[in-house]
């Protein structure tokens, strides 16, 4: 929130830019997301827990593509003059990104569970 809407806008079209056509940033999210389907092949669904968190894991990255990717785009897309829409947009990004934070948050508490109790 310290950034200047017009400062916040070319932040974003850059982040949008990154996001879409980065080698690192698409293959962080693809070991991010295949990742659980090795340690399935290898271990087995055998802890109710860590799959279910897994799962959780896996439902909220698909969830925060679907909420940031459009309103990055959309901020790229705004005149940076037109201050009261791009205040708009960051309200709505930080919404997504706090209803991704605690999504993520509760998978890892969840996958926890399941190392700690073993189950």
């Amino acid at each position: 929130n310290l950034l200047p809407e017009a400062e916040f806008a070319s932040f974003l079209g850059i982040l949008y830019k990154k996001a879409i056509r980065s080698i690192t940033i698409v293959g962080i999210t693809c070991i991010a997301s295949i990742g659980p389907f090795v340690y399935w092949y290898f271990y087995g669904l055998g802890s109710v827990w860590f799959s279910a968190g897994m799962i959780l894991f896996i439902i909220t990255g698909t969830i925060a593509k679907f909420l940031n990717l459009p309103l990055y785009k959309r901020v790229s897309l705004l005149n940076p003059t037109n201050v009261t829409q791009l205040q708009k947009e960051r309200q709505r990004l930080q919404i997504a990104n706090w209803i991704r934070a605690t999504l993520t948050m509760i998978s890892v508490i969840i996958m926890a569970i399941g190392i700690y109790h073993g189950q």
